[in-house]
């Protein structure tokens, strides 16, 4: 009996664990393995997680480009041990991808779940630092991430606007010199609260918006576009973004899947609320 109840365990499957790639629509993968493992090495180019992906997210200009850091003991671990990050300096590092998707209107945002766990590493000032931004070349569209430095602290905000529209939700929170894992979305018909912002798993701020873009647009990490302006000064070890053309396409658990992934790979789970559906194990499928 013993040896039959151990050949059944050893027969069972196993779920594996989920990754971005195991959602629809994953648009842009930042994945921390593709990035630099040199400590101190500079981020020229980026590969997309996706395979077979064309997208590359690039600096050319070696003072634009981020840092990496490997994390040990030596250094700070704001993400786990021994994991790398990006090191964006506050005064013009930046990616962009150069081989953009989004320059069509088939893949322009109708919906959109996004997930990063980042941490701003300076004081309060009057300008705002943007982790990414989304915005059409030549028109008034832009979604953005950013952190809005006011007297008050470094909020979040999550910004998107067309040219009849413009709406920004915010936390409260200042995040300076705090690791958080920050997620968001705009899915569904723009009724009912439509667009969400999350800090560590929990809802801090919501709010509806006609959602419509179209294609030709810049996507950058560490600043607000690739002049270098409202620039991120910070650290960034991975991102992914989901979005499709057709409004209503993508569910919300993508969103808590990708926290959970990103949690559990980074050491965040501590910060998760006891009810998020991944607080103590990791997404599988």
């Amino acid at each position: 009996m013993k040896n039959s109840a151990v050949k059944k365990q050893e027969n069972q499957t196993v779920p594996k664990l989920w990754q971005p790639t195991d959602a629809p629509h994953l648009r842009v993968w930042i994945k921390n393995e593709l990035l630099p493992q040199t400590n101190g090495a500079a981020v020229s180019s980026i590969p997309d997680g996706r395979a077979s992906c064309p997208n590359v997210y690039a600096q050319a200009t070696s003072a634009r480009q981020p840092t990496m850091v490997i994390a040990s003991k030596a250094t700070a671990q704001f993400f786990g041990v021994g994991m790398g990050y990006m090191d964006f300096d506050g005064s013009n590092d930046l990616v962009a991808d150069v081989s953009p998707e989004f320059d069509t209107d088939a893949f322009a945002p109708g919906d959109i779940i996004f997930c990063v766990p980042v941490r701003l590493d300076r004081s309060a000032t009057s300008v705002n630092a943007t982790i990414f931004s989304l915005m059409r070349n030549g028109s008034n569209q832009e979604l953005r991430l950013f952190f809005n430095s006011v007297s008050s602290g470094n909020k979040i905000v999550f910004r998107a606007q067309n040219p009849l529209l413009t709406k920004v939700i915010t936390g409260t929170d200042d995040l300076d010199d705090t690791t958080v894992l920050v997620s968001g979305h705009i899915i569904g018909e723009a009724s009912g609260n439509n667009m969400k912002l999350f800090q560590n798993g929990t809802e801090i701020d919501q709010g509806n918006f006609a959602f419509t873009f179209t294609g030709d647009h810049d996507f950058v990490i560490g600043a607000l576009n690739t002049s270098a302006a409202q620039v991120f000064e910070g650290f960034i070890p991975e991102m992914c973004m989901y979005t499709f053309a057709t409004r209503g396409s993508m569910v919300e658990n993508t969103r808590e899947r990708a926290e959970g992934y990103m949690a559990h790979k980074f050491g965040l789970t501590s910060s998760l609320p006891a009810s998020h559906p991944y607080k103590y194990g990791p997404p599988r499928i």
